[in-house]
């Protein structure tokens, strides 16, 4: 209520980060806060000399609060960045080898040593994540509690008891190494599918992409310092949860939920094709069972149900494989749009999940562009003051037709009474009175409501200042006066 907000200063012990929230009241009325931060160089147990530098004057980044998160934030990008450089060289292996590529060449062995540099320092970048993770907490321990989190063990290895930790460095480091292949084979339906690793290892390094996720709190609040103070002060986690909020509530809404649509699209594309291959109409190994057939070996792609294919058991095809994606997203967009036209169906099992997962996300995108262009065509303050205006603007034009035919029904009623004439003059009446209310509206009942309590809060702030002054000015009587 226009009140001075209380100074709420966190004193920890020497060496450990220091936050100050300062708020005043300004002259307006309106509060004006302020956030410092500042950092010593001293710890608990002794003088640690920087990990960056030799000078011992630049602090250990583990000892100071914003230190720690650019260090995560650098972190967030570079495995980002590494991960997008090994989904692509997966991508890049799997085509080769569904274009009939032989698995020993060299290309695909030079993309897989690629693959895993790539692996290998998106791994450690993610164990850097973790780290920083672990150093905020102890930190955020020294500063409210004040407890000397520097005799517990190395935070090195306390990531290590998170299980999300090594399921993070499952999906980092899941890669096939040069000169590493082999064959993976399923039934589905009756039908004998043939995998190669390398399309298994392809579908898992997608799961590479949640890397991208942290980046969206990144953006969201570049532009915001002090965000995590102001967030401890408030006792809001700003994280990657309400930057999600804040991007779906704004004007760019619709566009990142299309811009995920096609994600969904393409995602979900090479998994349902890299689920509908089978490896037996590949040039490598056509050519490994046409030789077992002349040694008199047993090969799996002679197999019949290998070519062959059914979905009803009843009604066989050959298997084709599709070499370019279209089809595929095709059929991820019509069942995530729960259209469902019937052009194509999945066949193996691993496309039927596939196309299940999509119809499921589909319908929560449909839901979140629906709440999105709900919001978005919500009117502003402004919007709807131009608006009432307008519409005022109107019935003062409308008055004047109004009046001249409530004058019209009152003539014709009085040459000739009768009850409808008489019925037409009220409602004309009715309709003039009511243009006539809604023209004589001023501005300030246009307004919206937030701009009307501003106003009546300006009014009593200026009505507080004049009595104030006022009492001020008055001068006491004369001591004559009062003792006469």
């Amino acid at each position: 209520g226009g009140g001075v907000l209380p100074r709420i200063t966190s004193e920890p012990p020497e060496g450990i980060g220091e936050e100050k929230l300062d708020a005043h009241t300004t002259q307006d009325g309106t509060s004006l806060s302020m956030i410092t931060r500042t950092f010593t160089t001293k710890s608990l147990s002794q003088q640690k000399k920087s990990s960056f530098n030799q000078d011992g004057i630049t602090p250990d980044w583990s000892d100071s609060r914003q230190g720690i998160y650019d260090r995560y934030e650098v972190m967030c990008r570079y495995a980002a960045m590494f991960a997008l450089v090994s989904i692509l060289l997966s991508i890049a292996v799997s085509e080769l080898l569904i274009r009939d590529v032989h698995p020993a060449d060299a290309v695909p062995n030079v993309l897989k040593g690629l693959n895993s540099f790539c692996c290998l320092g998106t791994a450690y970048l993610v164990q850097q994540r973790h780290n920083c993770l672990v150093v905020t907490d102890r930190l955020l321990i020294r500063i409210r509690y004040q407890i000397d989190t520097t005799i517990w063990p190395s935070w090195v290895w306390e990531a290590f008891r998170s299980y999300r930790y090594w399921l993070e460095m499952f999906l980092c480091l899941a890669h096939l190494p040069p000169f590493c292949t082999f064959t993976v084979t399923a039934s589905s339906n009756g039908n004998i599918v043939v995998y190669r690793a390398e399309t298994i290892e392809c579908c898992i390094a997608l799961f590479r992409l949640y890397l991208f996720w942290p980046l969206l709190e990144q953006i969201v609040f570049a532009k915001m310092p002090f965000r995590h103070a102001i967030g401890s002060y408030c006792n809001v986690k700003v994280g990657n949860a309400m930057a999600f909020k804040i991007v779906l509530t704004s004007y760019r809404g619709s566009i990142i939920v299309m811009m995920g649509w096609g994600v969904l699209a393409l995602v979900g594309g090479i998994w349902l094709r890299s689920g509908q291959l089978t490896a037996c109409k590949t040039e490598p190994l056509e050519r490994e069972a046409s030789l077992a057939v002349s040694t008199g070996e047993v090969h799996i792609c002679n197999d019949l149900r290998a070519s062959l294919w059914t979905i009803d058991g009843s009604n066989f095809f050959e298997q084709k494989n599709e070499l370019y994606i279209q089809n595929a997203m095709w059929l991820v967009i019509a069942t995530s749009t729960t259209a469902g036209f019937g052009d194509l169906v999945p066949i193996t099992h691993l496309g039927r999940a596939v196309a299940a997962v999509s119809a499921i996300l589909g319908i929560l995108l449909t839901a979140v562009m629906t709440a999105t262009l709900s919001n978005a065509l919500l009117f502003t303050p402004q919007e709807e003051s131009t608006l009432q205006l307008l519409q005022r603007e109107v019935h003062r034009e409308h008055m004047k037709v109004s009046a001249s035919t409530s004058i019209q029904c009152w003539w014709r009623h009085r040459q000739a009474p009768n009850w409808r004439r008489l019925l037409r003059l009220v409602a004309a009446r009715r309709r003039f009175e009511q243009d006539i209310l809604l023209a004589a509206q001023d501005m300030e009942h246009m307004a919206h409501d937030t701009k009307k309590i501003s106003m009546i809060r300006k009014r009593l702030t200026t009505s507080l200042d004049r009595i104030l002054l006022m009492g001020q000015n008055a001068a006491p009587p004369p001591s004559g006066a009062a003792s006469g």
